[in-house]
């Protein structure tokens, strides 16, 4: 489930981006909007041969920063949004602890984790 609405406001945002892209630059909102993308796959491998720990962990993440143009007038509105996801794409409960990928609490990395926000801005003048 949250992995769906994770989705969902990606293709939002994505939709938002691409509808900026392609209208008039008429001012405004829509003209204003920009819409950036970053996926970054990460594999951490440490291997201590003193102790015979191995910790390995190899992880997907997905960034998504979405910032509006403001409304015409004396006071502008405007929309920064963000989203943040990391997969899970391969790690073990013997070799998890890396920092890498977010714990649960019985030891073992989380499948995903996901972090949506945003704020309202506003312009006078």
């Amino acid at each position: 489930m949250n992995q769906k609405i994770t989705l969902l406001f990606f293709a939002a945002l994505w939709m938002m981006g691409t509808t900026a892209a392609n209208a008039a630059p008429t001012g405004g909102v829509v003209a204003g909007s920009h819409l950036s993308l970053l996926a970054r796959n990460f594999f951490w491998d440490h291997r201590d041969h003193t102790f015979g720990n191995s910790k390995r962990e190899w992880g997907q993440g997905l960034q998504a920063h979405f910032s509006s143009g403001y409304t015409p007038g004396p006071i502008g509105l405007g929309l920064d949004a963000h989203a943040y996801a990391a997969l899970k794409l391969d790690s073990s409960r013997s070799r998890a602890g890396t920092q890498l990928l977010p714990l649960k609490t019985n030891g073992r990395a989380r499948s995903e984790s996901t972090s949506v926000g945003g704020a309202v801005k506003l312009r006078m003048g």
